[in-house]
């Protein structure tokens, strides 16, 4: 991720990444959450990365050609744990 001018490294466990991890592939029914380390240990919140965003922005690119009529995506912003 791109923050502020500086590439971090996080992790999106199950998630299968391309461009050298700079594009993720969606594949239903999965959901990922943003962590700081590859692991899936939802348990301890140190774990999970936290997004600052008040005053930043934040954007996404979806690639959505070819898919069939009724593809549902939701992308969602959650304050967690």
């Amino acid at each position: 991720i791109n923050e502020d001018g500086v590439w971090n490294e996080y992790f999106l466990p199950g998630a299968t990444t391309l461009d050298d991890g700079r594009k993720v592939e969606y594949r239903p029914p999965f959901r990922y959450y943003l962590m700081r380390r590859p692991t899936t240990d939802y348990s301890n919140a140190d774990n999970f990365y936290k997004l600052q965003l008040p005053g930043k922005t934040f954007s996404v690119d979806m690639e959505l050609s070819g898919l069939s009529c009724g593809c549902n995506l939701n992308f969602y912003l959650v304050d967690m744990p």
